[in-house]
C-alpha cells in the first residue's frame, strides 16, 4: 500500500444526513476536504461549524444531471 500526505478532496452526494453525512464526517475527520451536496444547503449547518472552510456545502438535487458538472467544477477550483 502506498500512502502519500496529500490532502484530498470528496464529492459527496447526500451529505446531509445518512451514508452521506457519515462518509462526509468519516473523511473531514481524517483531514480531507469535502464537497456535500444536498438539496437544501441549510442543512449542512453543523458540518460547517466544526470543519470550517474544509467543507464546502453546494446545493444540488442529483436527479439534476446538468448541475452535476457545477458541482464538479467547484471541486476542481478548490
Amino acid at each position: 500500500m502506498t500512502t502519500t500526505n496529500e490532502t484530498k478532496t470528496w464529492i459527496v452526494t447526500g451529505a446531509s444526513s445518512g451514508l452521506g453525512l457519515a462518509l462526509a464526517e468519516a473523511a473531514l475527520a481524517a483531514g480531507e476536504h469535502v464537497i456535500g451536496t444536498a438539496r437544501r444547503a441549510d442543512r449542512f449547518d453543523g458540518l460547517r461549524a466544526r470543519y470550517g472552510d474544509r467543507f464546502l456545502a453546494v446545493e444540488h438535487d442529483v436527479r439534476d444531471t446538468g448541475g452535476a458538472a457545477a458541482v464538479v467544477q467547484r471541486a476542481l477550483e478548490v
